[in-house]
């Protein structure tokens, strides 16, 4: 310790200079090995920015470059690979322009230099065309040189494509009405976005043919060769394959790739086959074209190797569904806004042909709405009402006559509506002092009223009423004077009989005076009824049978009549025939049919069919004689009976196996 002190007091810097030089020797040495901590610190810190930089280059979608001042790759992430088909080891350590020489004289060229000159940001897009990708490019300049980001774009650009197509598709099925128009104009469309070419087959008079489509080619050469080929060659229906298939079933068919060996499956003839191989289709998509369940149609979508070569995918199908369903909503309101305006132009012409029927007949009209209100009246009932049509529509009708309020016109068509039942009424109209004829109609949109004039008809009818009359008293009176004459010719008759000694001639005479005495009763009948054009002849039946039993004088208790006789009406021609009939035939039973000491019955019975009358005529007497031929009559009676039957165009049947049995039948007119 001495010898060190005494070397600091033989220093030239002295001691104290000394311990203050050694103090700072050390500090430097401190400081020196703080500083290489530091920079050991920076260099790890460095590198685990370097592995997150790599880490984030590496796990972004984007593929990422970066570029020297001298254009070199210096570092390029998997996804530029990935893209490029190429190992990183032959991406790194390249020019741009060497890996990408389409990008020279490119877009890409002129960006990325601008971007290096000006030190500004660059984005733009462009289509990589090797790969026919588009790309989204964002490039960032530094003093080291450009960092590059691009993303695949294709799907984006495709969706806001097939967007663009269907929005100008909407378009075009909205400017018109004519769906082959509005379809020519879409399939046109189509070519210029994603097909070479495109046919559209459509039902027409609820049939498709595949005769017809509409065609749209990128080439127009390929317009033509699509029509010669439906043309010679049309599609069958029931093809198991193309549209008639999809047309058929209703499912989609989706081409990806078309074997160069497809068309020999189907073609017919050499030349079919060498005009398909002239459209050298490479893909195609198919969809039914469908509106509310029905299938309206197809539509095909197909691209050729020597044009785009390209070739469909779902996502391409998917567009051409959405395509074809608005296509056919399209084609769907086209048809239906056409039936539309057809049954509009129906309805108006039917209404106008309506309006002409209306106005021509001789009957007034007025439809009235729920309301009351007029909605139509036609020539006559305006001039009616002195006013005109027009100023009638619209206005109430008990409003607008006010004397209709209370009366049976009112109360009738109220009933109509209310029950919807059609009324008929004739009404007098005090003003003007007419009578009307009204027929009121209900219906869903109110009621309709017919009504005419019958003033004069009414007149007539009273004149005619007046004179019917007239004539019904002298009809009874004439009868009347008739059947006092016959009574008369009766009266005479009875006194020649009792004047007459010769038993044959009285009874001669009794025949008569009963057949004069039965044409009495009919016109006896007839001035008695109200009917003086027809007598009951089920009435005058029992009325002949009781006076000709009377006649005979038959015994009470010895002869039974059993009448069955309905209403039947017969007029006069008729009448008086049929009353000789049955005179005959009960005068006969009468005369001829029974023993004294016997119960006796006679039976009458008149029944009618919708055709025919029938009068029946038995006894339980002794019958018809052995010999009895109807052919060979010797009766006089029967005679008449028979020549009476033919007279009214009927027939007589006799039977005698127990007792008589005559039936007569006859046609009647009803």
């Amino acid at each position: 310790m001495q010898d060190e002190n005494t070397a600091r007091e033989r220093s030239p810097m002295g001691g104290a200079a000394l311990r203050r030089f050694i103090e700072r020797v050390k500090g430097t040495h401190l400081h020196k090995r703080r500083l290489r901590r530091l920079a050991c610190d920076c260099e790890v810190q460095l590198h685990s920015a370097e592995r997150q930089i790599r880490f984030f280059l590496e796990s972004t979608t984007d593929a990422f470059v970066a570029l020297d001042r001298q254009w070199r790759i210096t570092y390029a992430n998997q996804r530029v690979a990935a893209l490029n088909h190429l190992p990183l080891e032959q991406i790194v350590g390249k020019t741009h322009w060497q890996m990408w020489p389409w990008s020279v004289g490119s877009r890409v060229e002129q960006e990325y230099r601008r971007a290096v000159d000006e030190q500004s940001e660059a984005h733009f897009e462009i289509l990589y065309e090797p790969l026919q990708l588009w790309l989204e490019i964002h490039a960032y300049p530094s003093p080291d040189g450009l960092a590059i980001f691009f993303r695949d774009i294709t799907e984006q650009k495709q969706t806001q494509q097939w967007l663009g197509l269907l929005a100008q598709a909407s378009e075009v099925f909205a400017a018109s009405l004519d769906y082959r128009t509005t379809l020519q104009n879409v399939a046109q469309l189509v070519v210029t976005v994603m097909a070479d070419w495109c046919l559209i087959d459509i039902v027409e008079n609820e049939q498709i043919a595949f005769t017809n489509p509409i065609v749209a080619a990128a080439d127009p050469e390929l317009v033509q060769l699509l029509r010669d080929l439906r043309h010679l060659y049309p599609l069958s229906r029931d093809a198991d394959y193309g549209a008639p298939r999809v047309f058929r079933t209703g499912e989609p068919i989706l081409a990806e790739v078309i074997p160069e060996s497809f068309y020999a499956s189907f073609c017919v003839s050499e030349q079919q086959l060498d005009m398909l191989q002239r459209l050298d289709a490479c893909s195609y998509i198919i969809v039914p074209l469908v509106a509310h369940g029905q299938t309206l149609g197809t539509l095909v979508l197909a691209s050729g190797r020597t044009l785009s070569g390209r070739h469909y995918s779902d996502r391409d199908l998917k567009t051409a569904e959405e395509l074809a369903r608005r296509a056919s909503i399209s084609v769907d309101n086209a048809r239906a806004h056409r039936a539309e305006q057809q049954a509009r132009s129906q309805a108006e012409t039917a209404r106008a042909k309506l309006i002409d029927t209306l106005d021509s007949i001789t009957d007034a009209f007025v439809a009235l709405d729920p309301e009351w209100r007029v909605s139509y009246v036609n020539r006559l009932a305006a001039k009616f009402s002195a006013k005109t049509q027009q100023a009638l529509i619209g206005k109430n009708v008990w409003e607008e006559w006010p004397g209709l309020v209370g009366t049976r016109f009112e109360t009738e068509c109220r009933r109509a509506v209310v029950e919807q039942v059609a009324v008929h009424l004739e009404e007098f109209d005090v003003p003007s002092n007419l009578w009307f004829e009204v027929h009121a109609y209900p219906s869903s949109d109110g009621l309709g009223i017919y009504f005419r004039d019958i003033t004069e008809r009414r007149r007539f009818e009273r004149q005619i009423i007046a004179s019917l009359q007239e004539k019904e008293v002298l009809l009874r009176e004439i009868h009347h004077r008739v059947k006092n004459n016959l009574q008369v010719v009766t009266s005479l008759l009875r006194l020649q009989a009792h004047q007459t000694v010769d038993a044959a001639s009285i009874e001669a005479l009794q025949t008569c005076r009963r057949r004069v005495q039965s044409m009495a009763s009919i016109h006896e009948l007839l001035y008695q009824s109200g009917d003086l054009a027809s007598v009951d002849f089920g009435e005058y039946v029992r009325l002949i049978g009781h006076q000709l039993i009377r006649s005979y004088r038959a015994r009470p208790g010895k002869v039974r009549l059993k009448m069955e006789a309905c209403s039947v009406r017969l007029d006069l021609a008729m009448a008086i025939p049929c009353g000789l009939i049955v005179n005959e035939l009960i005068s006969n039973s009468l005369k001829h049919a029974f023993a004294r000491d016997k119960r006796n019955r006679i039976g009458v019975r008149l029944s009618q069919s919708e055709q025919t009358v029938t009068l029946l005529v038995e006894d339980n007497g002794s019958g018809l004689p052995a010999d009895f031929d109807p052919a060979k009559l010797e009766s006089l009676g029967l005679q008449l009976v028979n020549d009476l039957a033919l007279q009214l165009g009927g027939s007589v049947v006799f039977s005698g196996a127990q007792g008589t049995s005559v039936r007569v039948t006859f046609p009647v007119h009803r």
